[in-house]
């Protein structure tokens, strides 16, 4: 950096040690608050400054806002303002990531006085630099009106200038490891949410099954971010009938799932009170209609399995056709004339179908994460590739559901689910 005709601007000593010692003192805390304190009261210190100010890069817009500033007037500068990049003196040191240095405020052009007259503060010399950190612009540090050693007012110069950006990189580096620090706090924090949501999400779901004589149930769930929001039940009925659901939520995550949680316990306890699944489907959907939550909304396929008949009812909201394969090898979709997403209109109509099992039958429901699995030509599954996995199955209920489960992954050719995963089959194996 040039100065006068005297030669290169170069620090003192003195200069160096302070710079050394704020260095030490940045790198000492990993909290972004405490550092950020620590930062504005050395670089206040430091550079005999009237106000400090810093800002940190938005992430979602780009913008500069304030986090923190001292000075008469540092609680409302932290109150409203941001910059934008590229905009003012703040955004423009963050698009060039130049050091700037401004003798007289009023004279440059970029300065916008509309603060200092609503405070009635006066801003006379500004010194701004980039934040940078491996590389990455993070933010911008800026220092207000100088003071000499005897506290009159001076103008900072090329030598301040020089020392406030060679301050700036080490709280730049200080400042980016507790952001770092804070993200994996946060990561771990979210990580133990997580955990305890899936339990309590895990406590929803039935562990055991009914075991009426002639039938066998299995059921599995597999959601993308440890905790989802398709989800199952399998429960007793009166007059010898068992009741089955699956479900599937829009979105993903911990809201996801609890609103299904809800939606089953909701469903377990309508279903007692009605007979017919269409019934009970079309009671739910008036009371989600009515507690309509943040756009979310639910298909389900609901059956109720009459164990003395081996006659199955059957009513579904928008959700997948369940897959009946039978003893004879043939299979078949079983569609709904009837029945749209629940949630979204309270009138909704929903029909009952029916069906007669006789032993060696199976039944396969699942949500839409099954069909929808792509593979790296972007092609679906499709209801005829999960024909394909299903025709090639002879073993229990449980075996199914866990071939299902190896083929839709080995037609994603994929480690990682691409969407929540959850299953229910029920074989009839006679008396």
């Amino acid at each position: 950096m040039e100065g006068n005709e005297s030669g290169p601007v170069k620090l003192s000593y003195k200069d160096l040690q302070q710079i050394l010692q704020v260095s030490k003192l940045l790198s000492s805390d990993l909290d972004l608050e405490t550092v950020l304190r620590k930062l504005l009261a050395v670089a206040e210190d430091v550079m005999t400054a009237e106000a400090c100010s810093i800002w940190l890069v938005e992430s979602e817009t780009s913008d500069l806002v304030c986090q923190i500033a001292t000075g008469q007037v540092g609680q409302q500068v932290r109150q409203v303002y941001r910059s934008k990049r590229g905009q003012g003196i703040i955004g423009s040191v963050a698009e060039s990531g130049t050091p700037l240095l401004i003798p007289d405020a009023y004279q440059d052009p970029r300065f916008n006085p509309t603060f200092d007259r609503e405070t009635g503060f006066r801003t006379r010399c500004v010194l701004t630099v980039p934040l940078v950190a491996r590389g990455k612009m993070i933010g911008v540090a800026q220092v207000l009106n100088k003071r000499d050693s005897s506290g009159k007012e001076a103008v900072f110069d090329e030598t301040d200038l020089l020392k406030f950006d060679a301050l700036a990189d080490h709280a730049a580096i200080a400042l980016e490891n507790a952001h770092l620090h804070r993200e994996i706090l946060e990561q771990k924090l979210l990580e133990k949410d997580v955990d305890s949501a899936k339990a309590i999400q895990d406590s929803f779901l039935p562990h055991t099954f009914p075991t009426p004589p002639g039938f066998v149930f299995a059921a599995r769930s597999v959601p993308t971010m440890g905790i989802g929001g398709d989800l199952y039940d399998v429960f007793e009925l009166e007059n010898n009938k068992i009741g089955v659901a699956i479900a599937d939520v829009s979105g993903h995550g911990v809201s996801a799932a609890l609103y299904m949680a809800r939606t089953l316990s909701e469903l377990k306890h309508i279903a007692h009170r009605y007979d017919r699944p269409s019934e009970s489907i079309k009671k739910l959907n008036a009371v989600l209609s009515e507690q309509f939550v943040g756009g979310r909304f639910v298909t389900l396929l609901y059956w109720v399995l009459d164990v003395q008949t081996a006659r199955l009812t059957y009513a579904g909201a928008g959700h997948p056709p369940a897959l009946w394969y039978r003893a004879d090898g043939s299979m078949e979709y079983l569609q709904t004339s009837k029945g749209m997403p629940m949630g979204i209109f309270d009138d909704a109509e929903y029909s009952d179908e029916s069906i007669q099992l006789h032993p060696g039958d199976r039944l396969l429901m699942y949500t839409d994460g099954v069909i929808e699995a792509f593979n790296s030509k972007g092609e679906p599954l499709g209801l005829d590739g999960l024909k394909s996995i299903v025709s090639r199955h002879s073993g229990s209920p449980e075996d199914l559901i866990n071939r299902v489960y190896d083929g839709v992954y080995a037609h994603a050719s994929s480690d990682e689910p691409l969407d929540d995963i959850a299953m229910v089959a029920l074989e009839m194996i006679g008396d």
